[in-house]
C-alpha cells in the first residue's frame, strides 16, 4: 500500500477521510449513526468489490482504501419486506397444502420435488419474521417475534419428521401446523403494513 493513502468511506453518499487500518472502528460508529437513525444497511462495497456485512471480518482491513455503505429508513425497508411476504406467503401456503396432499396420496416422488421448491421460500420467511419480529419487539410488539418462534419449531420439528422418513408427519406438520402459521403470518403483515404506513406519514 503506498504511503500516506486514505481510508475513504462514503456512507449513503457522504464523504469521509480516515486513517488507513482503522475499517471496523469507522464501520461501528458508523453502524451506531445508523442504528440511532433507524436505518438499515442494503449495500456494502470495499475496494469497489460488493461484499455482506457478515464477510467484513474476513477482509484485512489494513488494505481497505473505499469503502461504499448504502442505507435505508427501516420504516421503509420493513414496508417492502412485508409487501412481499404478504403476496409470497399464500403461494407457499398453497404449495405446501399440495406437498402435503401428493404425501396423502402417496406420490412421494412429486412430494419431495415440490417440497425441494419450497425449501428457499420457507428459509426466507423465517429470516423475514425474525428480522421484522425483532424490530417491532423493540418497539413494544412482540406479536410476530412470537409468532417466529412457533415457526422455527415447526421448522426443527419437520426437519425431524424429514429425517425420521416419517411423511405422515411430515404431511400432517405441512397442511395443519405450517400452513395455518403461514396464515396467521399473513395477518400479521396486514396489520404490519397498515402500522408502517401510519408510521411513514407521520415521519
Amino acid at each position: 500500500m503506498a504511503t500516506g493513502q486514505k481510508l475513504r468511506l462514503y456512507l449513503d453518499g457522504v464523504e469521509t477521510e480516515h486513517d488507513t487500518g482503522t475499517f471496523l472502528a469507522v464501520y461501528e460508529q458508523a453502524m451506531q449513526r445508523l442504528n440511532e437513525e433507524e436505518r438499515i444497511i442494503i449495500g456494502i462495497s470495499i475496494n469497489g468489490v460488493e461484499v455482506l456485512p457478515d464477510s467484513l471480518g474476513d477482509i484485512a482491513h489494513d488494505e481497505i482504501t473505499q469503502a461504499v455503505i448504502s442505507s435505508q429508513p427501516m420504516v421503509e425497508f420493513a414496508e417492502g419486506l412485508a409487501n412481499t411476504a404478504f403476496d409470497y406467503l399464500p403461494k407457499l401456503k398453497q404449495g405446501l397444502i399440495s406437498v402435503s396432499r401428493l404425501f396423502q396420496e402417496g406420490r412421494d416422488e412429486d412430494a419431495h420435488t415440490l417440497f425441494v421448491e419450497a425449501v428457499e421460500g420457507l428459509e426466507w420467511i423465517n429470516s423475514c419474521l425474525g428480522g421484522l419480529g425483532a424490530w417491532l419487539a423493540q418497539k413494544g410488539s412482540v406479536e410476530l417475534l412470537q409468532l417466529h418462534g412457533t415457526y422455527q419449531g415447526q421448522l426443527a420439528d419437520l426437519g425431524a419428521a424429514m429425517e425420521q422418513k416419517n411423511l405422515t408427519d411430515v404431511a400432517d406438520l405441512l397442511e395443519y401446523e405450517v400452513a395455518e402459521t403461514l396464515s396467521k403470518a399473513m395477518e400479521r403483515m396486514q396489520e404490519l403494513k397498515r402500522l408502517l404506513d401510519t408510521m411513514r406519514k407521520g415521519s
